[in-house]
């Protein structure tokens, strides 16, 4: 769904608005990557890159203050750049990856993406940062597939109009949200003052994203998804169980106290009627869940609990009020500035591939990240299906860790979700 609009702009709804706040002290972008066979020519790949901005009023848009907010503006703003570079291995892409996290697009300017071409003598990567307020995951997929498109000849498809607000195809009276913002900030005594008991790392204001991939082997997600259903528990449960094990064991050395994870609840199938994956826009809400920890926790049962935090932040109507608190929310924590809002964050977006008609590339690989903030958690996962086992795009921060530690924590993650697909004994 599009609501046609002749406006040239609009007032960024909640959650683009916290996400604009955060970009204000650090870089807050989602970066795409696709790995692909042969590497793209790098003039097509730019007229491709132009034939979606042409289509997209969010890649035509720059964001703009507006009193004690902020607005989209749109039309009027540069070609998406694009960054043709010489490919010395096949993992350099990580290092771009991290760069699109860490480095602030031209807010003010336009455009709120820009594109980095790794150029190899038989494939190449394509890197996309967007900045997070114009997008979300389901959004940047399909526009892959239609960029995939574009550069294959298949360049259809009218200009898109310019999306509203979430609030504005889903309104959210002010009592849930202030309902909701109680709730919240009654819950933040108790973990904050745990936090410094185990003496969780504060915020270092210089730290910078990094990132790390890890795989699980296709006969080991077999088996978790089939334990999964089985125990009636979805996938994202089980590795947001074995992601809390792994920094409880690893970063606490397992004392008891409460681990706060944070979900991303997709809005667009819940709207009413369900708005697609075009157009470009953000519409995500972010909850939290503070979950008990403790020495030796089985994974099943906390996958269990973990399952029943997260259904209970999302059901009805309360992940749209999630949405139109985040403002707010961001607001407090920005404020201080002082503790993580977190210990670890979960995206579970199932196949990211692209859906895009044959053309001249074969796809190798997507992976996706989110700027993980010094503000934010310790990790943060992407988690999705790749050629039919589990992929981890995992970030995390330079002050908290290395990338040492980061794959030690994806190794005690992967190893405990290994240790659950064996046949459970009964």
């Amino acid at each position: 769904m599009v609501i046609d609009r002749t406006a040239t702009g609009r007032p960024l709804g909640s959650m683009e608005t916290a996400l604009t706040l955060l970009d204000q002290h650090w870089a807050m972008n989602l970066v795409a990557v696709l790995r692909l066979a042969p590497a793209p020519d790098a003039v097509q790949l730019a007229a491709a890159l132009a034939h979606v901005q042409r289509r997209h009023p969010a890649l035509q848009a720059r964001i703009a203050p507006d009193r004690r907010s902020f607005r989209f503006v749109y039309g009027d703003v540069p070609a998406i750049p694009l960054d043709v570079r010489e490919r010395p291995d096949d993992d350099h892409w990580m290092e771009v990856a991290a760069e699109g996290l860490n480095e602030h697009l031209p807010a003010e300017q336009g455009p709120l993406a820009r594109a980095v071409l790794l150029r190899g003598e038989h494939a190449g990567e394509l890197v996309m940062a967007f900045h997070h307020a114009a997008v979300d995951g389901a959004s940047v997929a399909s526009l892959l597939g239609e960029l995939l498109g574009a550069y294959g000849g298949a360049a259809d498809g009218p200009p898109l109009t310019a999306p509203p607000a979430a609030e504005e195809l889903r309104p959210t009276p002010r009592l849930h949200i202030a309902r909701h913002l109680l709730r919240e900030m009654a819950a933040e005594p108790r973990y904050r003052l745990a936090m410094r008991r185990a003496g969780a790392t504060g915020v270092q204001a210089a730290a910078h994203s990094q990132v790390l991939n890890a795989t699980l082997d296709a006969g080991a997600t077999a088996a978790i998804s089939r334990e999964a259903r089985r125990r009636r528990l979805t996938v994202p449960s089980v590795i947001q169980a074995a992601l809390l094990i792994a920094i409880h064991r690893r970063r606490y050395g397992g004392a008891e106290l409460p681990l706060r994870t944070f979900s991303l609840a997709d809005l667009r199938p819940h709207f009413e009627p369900p708005v697609g994956p075009e157009p470009l826009a953000c519409y995500v809400a972010l909850t939290s869940q503070d979950v008990p920890m403790r020495p030796g926790r089985d994974l099943w049962e906390l996958a269990a609990d973990v399952q029943g935090r997260v259904e209970r932040s999302v059901r009805g109507d309360a992940k749209f009020t999630a949405a139109a608190a985040a403002q707010p929310l961001m607001r407090m924590a920005l404020a201080t500035k002082r503790l993580r809002m977190g210990n670890v964050a979960l995206s579970y977006t199932g196949n990211l591939a692209p859906q895009a008609p044959p053309g001249p590339l074969a796809v190798r690989g997507v992976h996706a990240f989110v700027s993980n903030l010094p503000i934010g958690p310790e990790l943060s996962l992407r988690a999705g299906m790749l050629d039919g086992g589990l992929s981890f795009d995992a970030m995390a921060n330079d002050a908290d860790m290395d990338r040492t530690e980061m794959q030690a924590l994806l190794d005690d993650l992967a190893a405990a979700l290994s240790a659950a697909a064996s046949p459970a004994e009964e």
